[in-house]
């Protein structure tokens, strides 16, 4: 009996070596790309090849930061991405945002990709509570881990069924932007002591500069003692 077939995009650390062991577990793992996050790669010359001369079912992207062009997408029967915020937050800094406006809960959404990011069929939710202690790279980190558990949920359903329905979850928002992230963590002079300690919570993170102070055309990024 054939079994599936399936291209998986991931990261190049621990959480990424084990969405490759356990694709390969149940499926015909056709071809593999890490990155690392952020990155400036596209997907590999030789997806388009394979997709192109190769009957692909699936492709997952797992915490990978590439996005696949629709020309790849059209060519795979189903292709899944493992979001790493709820349907509140699509597109890119669902941490930051969930931080800043005081949400209780995060989550993980997996769904269907299509040619604009974050607005495919959603097929699964998983959610949890925001603790008093986070910070933006405290929620990303658990939230990260969070998602393996809804990718081998979706992989063990879809290798079992060969199937997987939409959960009837919506999305709430057009997707974010990195404009967006960074209107949102860009502070003034005149703002508020409360306003500026939302921002600290909602944007530090010792690999990337935020908040940051815009101030007679100066722009001065906030670093943490803990973080240099």
């Amino acid at each position: 009996m054939r079994r599936s077939s399936c291209v998986l995009l991931t990261c190049e650390d621990g959480l990424g070596d084990a969405a490759i062991a356990f694709a390969g577990q149940l499926f015909d793992l056709r071809l593999v790309a890490r990155y690392p996050d952020p990155t400036a790669k596209g997907v590999p010359d030789e997806l388009g090849e394979l997709v192109r001369s190769e009957k692909i079912d699936y492709i997952f992207s797992f915490l990978s930061p590439v996005i696949v062009p629709k020309s790849i997408l059209g060519c795979v029967r189903l292709p899944i991405n493992f979001h790493t915020a709820p349907p509140r937050w699509p597109g890119i800094g669902g941490p930051c945002f969930a931080l800043y406006y005081g949400d209780t809960r995060y989550g993980v959404t997996a769904h269907v990709m299509e040619q604009r990011v974050d607005t495919g069929d959603i097929l699964r939710v998983d959610s949890f509570d925001i603790l008093d202690t986070d910070t933006q790279s405290s929620l990303l980190e658990r939230t990260r881990y969070r998602a393996l558990s809804v990718y081998y949920d979706v992989l063990a359903e879809l290798a079992k069924t060969g199937t997987i329905s939409p959960s009837g979850h919506r999305w709430e928002r057009e997707p974010l932007s990195r404009k967006s992230v960074d209107e949102l963590l860009t502070l003034s002079i005149t703002d508020s002591a409360e306003k500026v300690a939302l921002s600290i919570r909602a944007g530090r993170n010792p690999h990337f500069p935020a908040p940051v102070l815009s101030w007679h055309g100066y722009r001065f990024a906030y670093l943490d003692a803990d973080d240099s």
